[in-house]
């Protein structure tokens, strides 16, 4: 009788979306996970079938695993609490301009 004792096993050679996906494409792995600030579902599997179409065709699950929330905080007693909503807003800003989105959609 044959007992699989492991669903998947996590690959971490893989450094960049670049890699990742080429190793799925290959067959060396059987699925990828990838942050995306993309508003959609369709927005972040056009993006990837544009950017890495020599590498395959991309499908993606329509609902996230999950959201994660990037949050930065500092010691109560730390001089740079005063500036936290300053920082507050200027992350807003940059958000609102896609600066941010920018940043985290190169090869990551």
């Amino acid at each position: 009788m044959h007992c699989v004792t492991s669903v998947f096993k996590v690959e971490e050679e893989a450094g960049t979306r670049a890699a990742r996906l080429s190793m799925l494409g290959r067959g060396r792995v059987d699925a990828v996970l990838m942050a995306s600030l993309s508003e959609t579902v369709t927005e972040f599997e056009t993006m990837l079938n544009s950017r890495y179409s020599d590498l395959g065709q991309w499908a993606v699950l329509p609902q996230p695993l999950s959201i994660d929330w990037t949050h930065i905080g500092v010691a109560r007693k730390f001089p740079l609490k005063q500036y936290l909503p300053a920082l507050n807003r200027a992350i807003t800003k940059l958000s609102q301009r896609g600066a941010i989105r920018a940043v985290f959609s190169s090869d990551n």
